[in-house]
């Protein structure tokens, strides 16, 4: 059928080719609903520009747990390379990925990627993914990914890639439905009124060639019935072969057809002359996965469960195959087969954990728990804590809790002391990342205290190590030294270089609040150790200490130094959850350094990556916060909301300080000074029973300007004292040679008339406008004249114009809406709701709503 309506994307398209073949590889995003024509576009582009390129094409597949590396294994037969040897042997993603990544950088000609139906892809292949567009740039290729937008929601994994993929050089097509004129032009030669097809279909084209292939009076009530009319004319045998087929996503083989059918090769032949399969390598596929869906949904329940049986059986006795385990249990449950499920799941379990497919790893424990009641209660207890593991890594926190309490509920009734204690400790490390510090330090005392009845083993000693983290974070030195030493001491008798190195960077982060030098020294010895070990996490933890500990400190250059020595190690090993907090540190030091732009830039690329990892996003969160504080932003409020709630319950100063600085600064702006001592109690006092004098003076500031008396200066870091004292001139001195120009402009504005248009200059440079236009009331006030003009903010680059319903719709999501509350108020569907935000989206090139509100008001927009 005639592809109509869809010249601009091929132009797009084409586009993006050429400047693939000129040097620099590009990324392509089609997306739309199911049915909207991204398989035929691509072919499309493939005919016609494909044939100066080397193409590859790969597929996910809708299976009940998507195998790993699916389409990865697809491309893998249609090269000579040793690919399959990296798959198969399972040495891991990053392997892998270099490998790939190798292969296309030394292509001797530019090469096409596509991979199809990424809303159904397995973590691993989304890794590969994210790992292929940081460096596609390096290579002549175009990356073209397909996915259905309408089922990936917010939380979606895929979410996380296309948000990682670099925004300029990647390329979003949307394929709309189809228009009326051209539903008409379709309908032209076949007796359906076009009006009608229009309205029944919404201008989706697969409902449309469908109800068209039909040849059916009327317009059939929904595309099942069009495909089930088409399916009924077949002949017997050529039904029987597009009912396996149905249960087969993906492409069926010809040999498995065969093995339980028997069919004639005419058979074969009737199904794809009638336009039902199409070949595809050594099988054949559904031309529609919406056909695929329906042939499988009419099926009757023992009519399925015999042909899931049958292929199970088919696949289990083949030799010489590579058989997928995931695709093993997908036919198993299907089948309603408990042994093989019992069997293979495990199995398929451990092999996306191992390539990094946690979420199909859940899917899989899931699938062996139904079946609990034939398992003994150690292998119960055994998969509880493989699924909460999995959960944790995925940043499923609850389900992680939950189902480790579950976990211990069995090894309780079983009296397995150890068992039990070890699962303590995993829940106070999971109420941690939950940021409730009171939940973490119950279950770890807990722990200790059982596993002290025990032999002292790997568990007691990690459970010691944990101890000392908790307080560690909570910078009690004390403890936090007791707990790591007694760690470390017996890590060193059982030999456990984890655990040792785990306890090394908690004894050495808690030192550095009093001799900074020898605890640094600790942290860096434990990073040693763990690159030699390769422990990544480990690695990244200390990276992380050691970059916030100098940044909080105001050692710049030295923060700056461990920041980009840790980005670029999580960033090539894909460890987000680290790049995450860097970032926030990364923005921290450039917002105290007065480089607002890139502060703002780090914050929102830590929004972007984040999902919504409490712990690990509150440094983005508090410099993005504290950042619209000082320039005036609405936005401020809400982001000091959410940063308030996320550090309050950990009980930590360095969360809960930098936070309460921030909104007491927030009330000074704007001139709730009395406020100030109720806003910063909290803070304060947890400020004055710790040893960190930069996050106390910065409190005691503001407690000093709302007129609070008995700062104990001697605690407080130099430059804040001397701002207490009244000493500005030094003040400003030591702001200027540590490198922080707002807190500099601060000091001079209590200084004489020059040092004060000084702080005024200062103030406007950065973008101040709060503290820029109490200064210059100040002045005025003191008769001081020839001011310099206040400075408007410069005006940003104009991006295509919102449509009336667009900045509507912006509006409301500014007012805090969700996306069913505006649906509600402007009375249209949650669906046109998504629309109007991904148009916006993509006209303010931006990602996500904190980012879209923040360039709207940029644009005064709202």
């Amino acid at each position: 059928m005639e592809l109509l309506e869809r010249e601009q994307q091929l132009k797009s398209l084409a586009d993006a080719w050429a400047r693939v073949k000129s040097g620099q590889g590009r990324i392509a995003l089609v997306s739309g609903e199911a049915g909207i024509g991204k398989t035929s576009l691509i072919e499309r582009f493939l005919a016609t520009q494909g044939r100066t390129a080397q193409a590859l094409r790969g597929a996910c597949d809708d299976l009940f747990s998507p195998q790993p590396l699916g389409p990865f294994i697809e491309i893998a037969g249609q090269i000579q390379s040793d690919w399959p040897r990296f798959i198969q042997s399972e040495t891991g993603r990053l392997a892998f990925s270099t490998e790939l990544f190798l292969y296309l950088q030394k292509s001797p000609t530019p090469v096409i990627v596509v991979l199809e139906d990424l809303h159904w892809a397995d973590e691993a292949t989304l890794d590969v993914l994210k790992f292929l567009g940081r460096r596609i740039h390096h290579t002549r290729t175009l990356l073209v990914l397909s996915y259905r937008d309408d089922e990936v929601s917010s939380n979606h994994p895929l979410r996380s890639l296309l948000g990682d993929l670099p925004a300029s050089l990647t390329l979003r097509i949307t394929l709309p439905r189809l228009s009326s004129g051209a539903v008409e032009r379709l309908a032209q030669e076949t007796k359906h009124q076009s009006e009608e097809l229009y309205r029944a279909t919404g201008g989706n084209p697969f409902f449309i060639t469908e109800i068209l292939a039909s040849h059916t009076e009327g317009i059939p009530p929904s595309v099942r019935d069009a495909v089930l009319v088409r399916f009924s004319r077949l002949s017997a045998p050529a039904r029987s072969i597009i009912e396996l087929a149905s249960l087969i996503p993906g492409a069926a083989e010809e040999w498995l057809i065969r093995e339980i059918l028997q069919p004639e090769p005419v058979a074969l032949d009737e199904c794809m002359e009638r336009g039902m399969l199409r070949p595809v390598g050594n099988g054949v596929a559904f031309r529609h996965e919406l056909a695929r869906r329906s042939i499988e949904d009419s099926l009757l329940i023992g009519r399925t469960r015999a042909l899931h049986a049958k292929i199970l059986t088919a696949l289990l006795q083949q030799e010489g195959r590579r058989v997928s385990l995931a695709r093993i249990v997908h036919h198993a449950v299907r089948a309603g087969d408990e042994e093989a499920t019992l069997r293979y799941a495990p199995q398929a379990a451990q092999q996306a954990s191992t390539l990094g497919a946690h979420r199909e790893a859940i899917a899989l424990y899931d699938s062996l728990l139904r079946y609990k009641h034939r398992m003994p209660p150690e292998t119960q207890a055994g998969l509880l804590e493989g699924l909460s593991f999995e959960n944790y890594l995925v940043d499923h926190i609850e389900e992680a809790i939950q189902t480790r309490q579950e976990a211990i509920h069995i090894w309780q009734q079983l009296e397995r002391r150890e068992r039990i204690g070890d699962n303590y400790r995993w829940l106070s490390r999971l109420y941690w990342m939950a940021g409730n510090g009171k939940e973490a330090g119950q279950y770890a005392d807990r722990a200790i205290e059982i596993l002290l009845t025990q032999p002292p083993g790997l568990a007691l000693a990690m459970a010691f190590s944990a101890k000392s983290q908790l307080h560690m974070l909570a910078w009690e030195p004390e403890p936090a030294l007791e707990w790591g030493n007694r760690a470390m001491e017996l890590a060193e008798k059982l030999n456990a270089v984890e655990i040792y190195v785990h306890a090394l960077t908690n004894v050495g982060s808690i030192e550095t609040l009093r001799d900074y030098q020898a605890g640094t020294e600790k942290i860096v010895r434990a990073l040693r150790l763990a690159r030699e070990h390769e422990m990544h996490d480990h690695v990244g933890r200390c990276y992380s200490n050691l970059a916030s500990n100098d940044t909080r400190s105001r050692q710049y250059p030295a923060g700056q130094h461990w920041l980009e020595e840790g980005l670029e190690y999580t960033t090539a090993r894909d460890l987000d959850t680290y790049t995450i907090y860097l970032q926030g540190w990364q923005a921290q030091l450039y917002f105290s350094t007065g480089r607002w732009s890139e502060a703002e830039t780090f914050a929102l690329e830590a929004l972007r990556l984040s999902q919504d990892q409490t712990i690990t996003l509150l440094p983005a969160v508090i410099a993005l916060a504290h950042l619209k504080v000082r320039q005036g932003d609405l936005a401020a409020e809400p982001l000091l909301g959410q940063a308030h709630a996320l550090a309050l319950p950990t009980h930590e100063l360095q969360r809960h300080g930098p936070v309460a600085a921030a909104r007491a600064e927030a009330a000074w702006l704007r001139g709730d000074i009395e406020q100030i001592p109720a806003i910063a109690e909290v803070g304060y006092t947890l400020a004055l029973s710790r040893d960190d004098p930069w996050i106390l003076g910065e409190i005691a500031y503001w407690m000093w300007r709302a007129g609070v008396g008995g700062i104990p200066l001697e605690r407080v870091a130099r430059p804040y004292a001397l701002m207490i004292r009244g000493d500005w001139r030094a003040a400003a001195q030591e702001w200027a040679q540590i490198g922080c120009p707002y807190e500099r402009a601060l000091a001079l504005a209590e200084g004489d008339e020059p040092a004060q248009r000084q702080a005024l200059a200062l103030f406007d440079d950065l973008g101040a406008r709060p503290a820029s236009a109490w200064l210059r009331g100040r002045l005025r006030a003191q008769g001081m004249k020839n001011l310099a003009p206040e400075r408007k903010p410069p005006k940003a680059h104009q991006p295509d114009a919102l449509t009336a319903r667009e900045v509507e719709v912006l509006r409301l999501i500014a007012d805090g809406l969700s996306n069913p509350a505006i649906a509600e108020q402007l009375t249209i569907s949650v669906g046109t709701v998504k629309a109007h935000t991904g148009s916006i989206y993509s006209k303010l090139g931006v990602n996500n709503r904190v980012q879209a509100l923040s360039r709207g008001r940029e644009l005064h927009l709202i």
